[in-house]
């Protein structure tokens, strides 16, 4: 777009339009509060106009989201799972991409009893769900545990992606099974998917 002249504003935009020139812009940009300062990673200021939203009963599914991808974003695990739960008390059915989004967060903080709760809560288990929990598996160096989710996502008739491979062969490099790890790394290719460096080094080495 030909923009000449931008002006990021955080604040009331009635307030601000009151104070403003008559025809001070050509258009205006509106973003949703919590969604603007989540993605400038500021949590005080966003839970602040959150619970604004929420005393005026304003607040809809795309503002729950935004505070849960916040918490997501900086580890904050307890607060990503109490929004989720805030969202449903609220009469609003979270989609895949906000319970991927809390999944990710208590796996990667070893909430295993949060992250079961979670998979008997979601309507659908995708490739994210299960990316997320063998990435999260591979951290933590439980390799059978990883290869375990693997065949189950398989067996659901999804076919793993690069992240997918990637993850497993990394859960097995770590506990020393070079063998299963060069296995992974020649299915990855069987599969028509192109090694990225990391993958191409364990492979190597395997």
């Amino acid at each position: 777009l030909p923009i000449w002249q931008a002006e990021v504003v955080i604040q009331d935009g009635a307030e601000y339009f009151r104070r403003a020139p008559e025809r001070a812009f050509d258009a205006v940009l509106v973003d949703a509060p919590c969604s603007g300062e989540g993605n400038v990673r500021k949590v005080p200021e966003a839970q602040q106009f959150f619970k604004l939203l929420q005393s005026r009963q304003d607040a809809v599914a795309r503002d729950y989201s935004a505070m849960i991808r916040l918490f997501a974003a900086q580890h904050m695990a307890d607060e990503a799972h109490k929004m989720l739960e805030q969202m449903q008390q609220a009469g609003m059915a979270p989609d895949n991409v906000a319970f991927n989004m809390v999944l990710s967060a208590c796996s990667n903080a070893q909430q295993q009893t949060q992250v079961s709760a979670l998979l008997a809560q979601m309507p659908a288990v995708d490739i994210v769900t299960y990316n997320t929990l063998i990435h999260a598996m591979a951290q933590d160096g439980l390799g059978k545990e990883a290869e375990a989710v693997f065949e189950a996502m398989t067996a659901a008739g999804l076919k793993p992606d690069i992240i997918t491979y990637s993850s497993l062969i990394n859960a097995m490099a770590q506990k020393g099974r070079a063998k299963d790890a060069k296995a992974a790394f020649d299915s990855m290719i069987s599969d028509g998917l192109l090694p990225r460096s990391e993958e191409r080094r364990v492979g190597k080495e395997c």
